[in-house]
């Protein structure tokens, strides 16, 4: 090995951070109330130019997180750290769960109306019932397949149906 080969890095470019819409979504997982869902439309909060370089200047460790578009260059740690000053840690799951008067609340700051939120829960309400129905249905099909078996069985058994065995060699023969 020679002193000039260089050890394999990685590096990063920019760290953009977008901000998109929430829209009343369709997931029938809700337990109550309307789903939310990140719609298309974003606003880019902030596109940072990173370093992989440790830097001592305090001016570097901050970034904007305002509307528009601020470059600054910062290295990943010192990105990281910013972040973890402004988002809320994350906890146990029931903790990352909102109730659906929260949802309704977020719905309503983000410009959806009251008939759209509406129409959304009827939608997810509609899916809900569509699964039940569907799980009813593999079960009883389930039931159906183990019940034509045991007559299949009960038939060979008293000679009534032939074995897929012989159905087979008789196939074979006439071929």
């Amino acid at each position: 090995s020679s002193k000039h080969e260089k050890t394999p890095s990685v590096q990063f470019d920019t760290i953009s951070i977008r901000e998109y819409n929430t829209e009343a979504g369709d997931n029938p997982s809700v337990t109550h109330g309307p789903a939310l869902s990140l719609g298309w439309e974003y606003v880019d909060r902030t596109a940072i130019t990173c370093t992989t370089s440790s830097t001592n200047g305090t001016a570097n460790d901050s970034v904007n997180g305002g509307g528009g578009s601020t470059r600054s260059t910062i290295t990943v740690d010192q990105f990281e750290r910013h972040r973890s000053k402004t988002r809320h840690p994350l906890g146990s799951f029931a903790d990352m769960m909102l109730t659906p008067a929260e949802r309704v609340r977020r719905l309503r700051a983000s410009g959806v109306s009251g008939a759209e939120i509406e129409l959304s829960v009827q939608e997810i309400e509609e899916a809900k019932m569509k699964r039940i129905k569907t799980l009813t249905r593999l079960r009883h099909g389930k039931r159906e397949e183990r019940l034509e078996r045991f007559r299949d069985g009960a038939k060979r058994l008293v000679g009534i149906k032939k074995s897929r065995r012989r159905e087979e060699e008789e196939l074979w023969k006439e071929a």
